[in-house]
């Protein structure tokens, strides 16, 4: 069934994440309107191993074309919001 099976994808993510915080990972996802180069990604990749104080960093990309350009990066509970939509609004808030 469905549950059992979303049961066992909650069970399979729970102890990835364990397994993470074992070897001292530290899981991140950046966001961009398009797909990022290998170059792009690599310059984020080295950024962030300097900010972790050279901690490994498990990187996971999303496409999502509503941020319109830049891109959003989460590292466990700290976001960072660098997307263009997020100026957009930052602007619009100040013109109200």
């Amino acid at each position: 069934s469905s549950r059992k099976h979303a049961r066992t994808a909650q069970v399979v993510d729970a102890f990835a994440e364990l397994m993470k915080a074992q070897r001292g990972e530290v899981e991140c996802v950046i966001t961009s309107a398009v797909p990022l180069t290998k170059p792009q990604l690599k310059k984020i990749q080295d950024g962030l191993a300097s900010q972790t104080g050279g901690q490994a960093v498990a990187v996971s990309t999303v496409v999502d074309e509503s941020i319109l350009g830049g891109v959003t990066v989460q590292i466990g509970d700290k976001f960072l919001d660098m997307s263009v939509s997020s100026k957009i609004n930052t602007y619009k808030r100040g013109l109200m």
